[in-house]
């Protein structure tokens, strides 16, 4: 009788890239062979300073995930539709920042994150990122397909460009962050598996994803159900309008419209509502308290504060701020 050999599937394995394997002049291109290779395709770009370079990663993957741990003196990077159209995967990315700064643009609006922040990004929109030159800049960073977050309500809006801020983030979250940064070369990749999927499902807990109130029509069905479906997932975009949802469905602006008009609103009073409903929810929230008032507009998809106020008045008949019962984190 013939053996059949069995194929034993392969036990993840640290991967480090460091610059110091390279000549100075090569530096920079063994750090981007890291980056493209664990986070997928970006075209990063050495920050122009006299300091010479130096970057080290060392990642793990772990099924469809990936996270690790990187260090630079400073860098640019950029996350263009070239390399959108060659990523495989639609992913949230994330990173802790353990030393130095972070800002990233994104979604038409730029945030920056320090020292105990962790920012969420998406790998589907073009991204410019930039560490801070002449520091060190070393963060726990991670990838995770957005469909492992599909039956998590607002979660792609939420974490669309988002800081969340040292002093606002969940004690469990940091901790295990903490973790994956001290453990990552002496735990077994089974561990470090353990902690990281703590990592992604106390992600949308950190975010207040988990305190928004239904959605009016949400069990709607057919074309409607899926019009909302597509607003939902784009309500905190500013620019969110008749004809993107148009686009995104590939039906015409008018018959969204119709669709309206059928539900006895307009396009713009629903997203209206949906968006102050959600930023009620997140004023009496436990994670939403630790923010600012207009923190939670911005996130939200209001570009302006003023306009904010008065259509939260006029819904509520309330000020943000007398809804959340305090006025420390006002502004």
């Amino acid at each position: 009788m013939d053996s059949i050999e069995t194929k034993r599937p392969q036990t993840p394995r640290l991967q480090v890239w460091d610059s110091k394997y390279a000549s100075a002049k090569r530096a920079f291109a063994v750090y981007r062979e890291g980056v493209c290779s664990s986070y997928m395709p970006w075209t990063p770009e050495p920050v122009e300073d006299e300091t010479p370079f130096e970057g080290r990663i060392e990642s793990i993957g772990l099924g469809e995930c990936a996270v690790g741990v990187s260090a630079t003196t400073g860098l640019r990077a950029i996350k263009s539709k070239a390399n959108i159209a060659a990523s495989p995967t639609e992913s949230l990315y994330g990173n802790y920042i353990l030393s130095g700064e972070m800002s990233l643009e994104q979604a038409d609006r730029r945030n920056v994150a320090g020292v105990g922040d962790l920012i969420l990004y998406h790998s589907h929109k073009p991204i410019h990122l930039t560490e801070k030159a002449g520091a060190l800049n070393r963060s726990v960073g991670f990838c995770i397909p957005m469909s492992r977050f599909a039956d998590v309500p607002g979660m792609s809006g939420r974490s669309l460009n988002t800081v969340v801020p040292g002093d606002r983030l969940i004690e469990p979250l940091s901790s295990c962050l903490r973790m994956l940064a001290s453990n990552l070369r002496s735990s077994s990749p089974d561990e470090l598996a353990s902690v990281f999927e703590a990592c992604v499902a106390l992600l949308p807990l950190s975010l207040g994803c988990f305190s928004a109130e239904p959605l009016p029509h949400r069990g709607a069905r057919g074309p409607t159900g899926a019009m909302l479906g597509v607003i939902d997932d784009l309500l905190a975009e500013p620019d969110l309008s008749p004809s993107g949802v148009a686009a995104e469905l590939g039906v015409s602006t008018r018959q969204i419209h119709k669709q309206f008009a059928r539900l006895g609103t307009s396009f713009g009073r629903y997203v209206m509502v949906e968006r102050l409903e959600r930023v009620r929810a997140e004023l009496t929230s436990a994670c939403g308290r630790r923010a600012s008032i207009s923190e939670l507009a911005f996130r939200w998809g209001f570009n302006d504060l003023s306009t904010f106020n008065r259509a939260f008045r006029r819904h509520f008949g309330a000020q943000p701020r007398a809804i959340r019962g305090d006025r420390a984190f006002f502004g």
